[in-house]
């Protein structure tokens, strides 16, 4: 700067004196700038205010929105028409209704590239805007969406049918709520197989895609004797879930329904193919071990075979059984009942 201006505020006023005088006068001029600034600054806080409630309110849309979708998807399985009904309740529980107060609720379904079903969830919703309706934004919309996957589920139920379910009078409330699990999924999406044991397992009903009336009826057929052969029930389930009636893509699942703890095993000892009874009341291992079923596939699922008195014993050959009947205890002498004891891991 020149020398002839010592300061800033010199040059300053040296500007100043090529103003007219009405311009020269500066009384007044900082409340101007600061009415000014200030509205900026309400204006801004008052945005910042009402888009925050936006983005509260769409959050709130998506977690509507995911629960519907999660909702649509499991209840799918079982039609669409349930499955837009669990959406539209779980929306209407969080205030929203289609035509009221501004919100839209939509349901799409679909099916993705692996075959699963698909249900699609959107929610609109007017949201209203305080400060910016001063600048003439009284309201917007807000939106949110969600989609869910149902995949379809290859499950085998197990059921335990051993006696102690009809001494308890439990049997009855045990094939009400078998069936009415088996409700929970869909006929030509789900699988469903049923597995059932006592002394012996049975395979009452393989995987298949029209299950509900099979499966129910073979429900209603059972009854409840006999001993507690979980092992056998559960080696069923696995082998039917690795066998080609499974779908691709789809959950694999067991559920096993039981009252108690197994006292029955199969396997094949000293080339006999045995079902082997244990019981919690013997001292000795003789007495734990002191019922076996020699061939147990040849007894009927559904049939209660008595532990003894049903045929003729054979004093001499004391492994040498009727096809399917239980031994009395003394059929095994202490030593055979160690060994097979031991090979039973019992």
């Amino acid at each position: 700067m020149s020398a002839r201006f010592s300061s800033w505020a010199a040059a300053a006023a040296w500007s100043r004196s090529f103003l007219p005088p009405r311009a020269r006068n500066e009384r007044g001029g900082i409340l101007v700038l600061t009415a000014v600034v200030l509205v900026g600054l309400l204006a801004t806080a008052g945005l910042a205010v009402d888009f925050g409630h936006v983005y509260i309110a769409r959050s709130q849309l998506s977690s509507v929105a995911d629960a519907g979708a999660l909702a649509g998807a499991r209840i799918g399985r079982l039609g669409q028409t349930r499955a837009t009904n669990a959406v539209m309740a779980i929306a209407a529980a969080n205030g929203l209704v289609t035509g009221t107060n501004g919100a839209a609720v939509d349901v799409q379904f679909a099916t993705d590239s692996k075959g699963r079903q698909t249900v699609g969830v959107s929610i609109t919703r007017t949201q209203k805007l305080f400060f910016a309706g001063l600048l003439g934004l009284a309201e917007i919309p807000v939106r949110a969406a969600a989609t869910a996957t149902g995949p379809p589920i290859d499950l085998v139920l197990v059921l335990d049918q051993s006696g102690s379910l009809a001494e308890a009078q439990a049997w009855d409330d045990v094939q009400v709520a078998s069936k009415a699990f088996v409700d929970y999924f869909g006929d030509n999406y789900d699988k469903l197989a049923l597995v059932s044991f006592q002394t012996i397992a049975a395979m009452r009903a393989q995987l298949s895609s029209t299950f509900k009336s099979n499966v129910k009826s073979k429900i209603n057929e059972m009854s409840s004797f006999g001993s507690t052969n979980m092992s056998e029930g559960l080696r069923m389930a696995r082998d039917e879930l690795k066998s080609t009636r499974v779908q691709p893509n789809s959950l694999k699942a067991v559920v096993f329904f039981t009252d108690g703890y197994a006292n029955t095993f199969r396997g094949t000892w000293n080339g006999y193919d045995l079902a082997v009874g244990t019981s919690t009341t013997g001292s000795t291992l003789n007495e734990a071990t002191g019922r076996y079923l020699k061939n147990p596939d040849t007894q009927p699922p559904d049939y209660n075979v008595p532990w003894e008195g049903y045929c003729d014993k054979d004093p001499e050959n004391k492994r040498t059984v009727c096809p399917w009947t239980w031994t009395a205890r003394y059929t095994v002498d202490r030593a055979e009942a160690d060994a097979l004891a031991r090979a039973f891991a019992l």
